[in-house]
């Protein structure tokens, strides 16, 4: 394939840009393959590029070159669905995503979360676990789950603790029950 090298440079090059939410301002990243970062801009992770790129929040140009097109369109719809998402209109996100800023194990749970558990519905790390090849390794998905570059569209806060509690959330447990409650997928036995 002629364009290889250009590929190559679409997985480094991020365009990210900050917006508004109703749960607090949020950090979208994305390269022309699609998006490689959602997150709250309270996370640690905001400071970094998933990709060790360059390029850092806030910053809406895709490099010092200029801006990339595509990148910048992934960014559009990525702000659209999450609008749409947030006032209850938006059940499945059709952005495409780059796993490219993933590998290995993470890759894999994180690839059978966003492809198993749709809305309104939950999991727990073990059978998350189980679904993504890695039996037995629940604490591995809560790190992982820890470690989601794309929150929300990779959605780990469907991911509940085997015993029903909501386990633990980076942002913050009362992030995750107000994102369980907005899908209407927050068990009757959590609002204890």
């Amino acid at each position: 394939m002629d364009n290889d090298n250009d590929d190559n440079t679409a997985e480094h090059t991020v365009a990210s840009t900050r917006v508004a939410s109703p749960v607090g301002p949020l950090v979208l990243g994305a390269s022309s393959k699609g998006v490689v970062r959602l997150s709250f801009s309270t996370d640690a992770a905001t400071n970094s590029d998933p990709t060790n790129s360059d390029a850092s929040a806030g910053n809406s140009d895709a490099s010092a070159g200029g801006r990339d097109a595509g990148a910048e369109r992934w960014l559009r719809l990525l702000s659209s669905e999450l609008t749409a998402y947030f006032s209850g209109a938006l059940r499945q996100f059709s952005v495409p995503i780059d796993w490219s800023v993933v590998t290995g194990a993470r890759l894999e749970v994180l690839r059978a979360l966003y492809t198993s558990v749709g809305y309104r519905k939950t999991t727990t790390y073990g059978r998350l676990a189980s679904t993504s090849g890695h039996p037995g390794a629940a604490r591995l998905v809560g790190t992982i789950m820890g470690s989601n570059p794309i929150a929300i569209v990779v959605p780990c806060h469907r991911v509940l603790a085997g015993d029903g509690s909501l386990g633990g959330y980076g942002p913050g447990v009362p992030l995750k029950r107000q994102l369980l409650e907005l899908e209407g997928s927050l068990p009757a036995t959590l609002f204890d």
